[in-house]
C-alpha cells in the first residue's frame, strides 16, 4: 500500500474531484473525518488536518480524547504513515515520509491466537 500511495497521481482529475468534495464540505461544516482506509487520499484532500500525532510523530491519546476542535483526520484501522516503535511495537509513530523504514509487526511472524487439531 505504501508503494501505491507513493505513485498516487495528485494531478489527476479524480484527485481534484475527491479534494473538491472535502473542500465543499469544509466550507459548509466544521469537518472532522474518521477514515477507515490506510491510503493517503484523505490526507491529500485535507492537508494540515490533525491526525492525533504531534510534529515529532508521537501519538497523543489525551489530545485525541479531549480535543474540542474540528479539522481532524483519524485513521481508525491504521495508516501507511503508522510505524511500530520497537520490535514488539509498544508505541506507534507517524512517519510523514513513505520512504522511511517501517516496522509493521513482530519480526518472528504471526503468533496464532488458537491452535486447531487435525
Amino acid at each position: 500500500m505504501r508503494n501505491l500511495c507513493q505513485k498516487l497521481d495528485l494531478g489527476g482529475g479524480a484527485t481534484h474531484q475527491y479534494t473538491a468534495v472535502f473542500e465543499g464540505l469544509n466550507r459548509e461544516f466544521d469537518l472532522g473525518v474518521y477514515n477507515l482506509n490506510y491510503d493517503t487520499a484523505a490526507l491529500q484532500a485535507m492537508p494540515g488536518a490533525y491526525t492525533g500525532f504531534n510534529d515529532k510523530g508521537i501519538f497523543e491519546p489525551t489530545a485525541v480524547h479531549t480535543r474540542r476542535g474540528w479539522g481532524f483526520l483519524y485513521h481508525l484501522h491504521g495508516s501507511v504513515h503508522h510505524s511500530l516503535e520497537g520490535t514488539f511495537g509498544n508505541e506507534i509513530r507517524w512517519k510523514g515520509n513513505l520512504l522511511d523504514g517501517y516496522l509493521d509487526g513482530h519480526e518472528g511472524g504471526v503468533v496464532p491466537i488458537f491452535e486447531t487439531s487435525d
